[in-house]
């Protein structure tokens, strides 16, 4: 018998049906975001699929990675968890591509250098243009001389 949960938590499927409920009143209560993108409500996700094809055509994002790219550009507080590697870097610069604009940024805060050489190589890639600053690239970017 799997172990039960305690009384405050909730399941992994509730938590899923909560957080596709909240995107979808999203969608409809959002409409003057959604009007930054020129785009009606079920057209933000198509938009985003698109743009990505045009960038990376053999990257075919998941529908998670879609979903949290939506609710990010819809302006939801996002938690995403998943595991190295999956590709948790494109739902936070899909909102990007789907409204281009040179006053748009984004910020992502990454505990590690090679993951921050990943992001910026990947936003690079996407013609996002991107900088990691780290221990090793804020002297050099400074001073313009190595640590």
């Amino acid at each position: 018998m799997p172990p039960s949960l305690p009384r405050n938590q909730k399941s992994h499927a509730e938590i899923h049906k909560k957080s596709y409920a909240l995107l979808s009143e999203a969608r409809e209560t959002r409409s003057e975001k959604l009007k930054m993108f020129n785009l009606p409500p079920d057209d933000l996700r198509t938009k985003i699929k698109e743009e990505m094809n045009k960038i990376l055509p053999h990257i075919a994002p998941h529908e998670w990675q879609l979903d949290d790219g939506e609710a990010v550009s819809l302006g939801l507080d996002t938690i995403l968890v998943a595991g190295s590697g999956a590709g948790k870097t494109l739902p936070f610069v899909m909102p990007l591509l789907a409204n281009k604009g040179p006053r748009k940024k984004i910020l992502i805060i990454s505990p590690l250098n090679v993951l921050q050489e990943d992001q910026h190589d990947l936003c690079n890639k996407m013609g996002i243009p991107a900088v990691a600053v780290n221990s090793e690239t804020y002297n050099i970017r400074k001073t313009g001389k190595g640590a």
